[in-house]
């Protein structure tokens, strides 16, 4: 019986102890044949990107205030970043983006391909993760898919989230931030050390140094394999 992350384990293991013994780790994975592999681009403005929709459960309104006050209080970010959003919305957040409209940093391009969403992933120096508010750490078990397509992008990664999820946990393992919902203080001072870095030319800094191997196809493949080959020896 497979689940996506430790954390699901535990709820199952919780509510079905009998059977915990059957319980293993498939985590979301990514074909590490499409890895990005291009420079750091520094000629132009440090690209700041979100690339998933925004439906019932997720709002975008605490991301977009800390951009507004960051930019309202950095007067130099103006010349050199930019937010860039994709992906479809309910009505409800489309009027949330109307109330940013005079934030010219802020820019929402709709709904695009999947190859020029993949693009934008490539071109951005930060990619972002905002997460569904699961206020009940024991129910916050979901592991986003859209980790796995910034893993293969290679880029550092922003998670909006609270601190007790999946996505917080795997960010911070991996390469990137975990800012908690509502706290501008924080990312405020996280955008401000991107600026810093992006002026620095810190490529390192914006690409993922650690291991993504336990989040590729090819390895959980052989583990599953193995597995197979075990459970049939049995």
């Amino acid at each position: 019986i497979s689940f996506t992350s430790e954390k699901t384990i535990e709820l199952y293991r919780k509510a079905y102890p009998q059977f915990s013994a059957k319980f293993i780790l498939t985590p979301n994975v990514f074909d590490e044949e499409f890895t990005n592999h291009l420079p750091t681009d520094f000629n132009d403005k440090l690209r700041v990107t979100y690339t998933g929709g925004f439906g019932e459960k997720r709002s975008p309104l605490f991301y977009l205030k800390a951009i507004q006050e960051f930019i309202n209080e950095t007067p130099e970010a103006k010349d050199c970043i930019e937010y860039i959003f994709t992906g479809p919305m309910t009505r409800t957040n489309k009027a949330i983006f109307a109330q940013f409209q005079s934030v010219e940093e802020i820019k929402h391009l709709g709904v695009i391909s999947y190859k020029k969403m993949v693009n934008l992933q490539y071109e951005a120096h930060v990619l972002v993760n905002i997460d569904t508010d699961i206020p009940i750490e024991e129910h916050s078990v979901f592991f986003p898919s859209k980790l796995l397509e910034y893993f293969a992008a290679n880029k550092r990664i922003l998670n909006i989230g609270n601190d007790h999820s999946v996505s917080s946990k795997v960010v911070k393992e991996m390469l990137g931030e975990s800012v908690i919902f509502n706290d501008y203080a924080a990312l405020k001072t996280v955008f401000k050390n991107y600026m810093l870095k992006f002026k620095e030319k810190d490529n390192n800094y914006f690409a993922i140094q650690r291991s993504t191997e336990k989040y590729q196809a090819g390895y959980n493949a052989k583990l599953l394999n193995s597995l197979f080959q075990n459970l049939i020896r049995k």
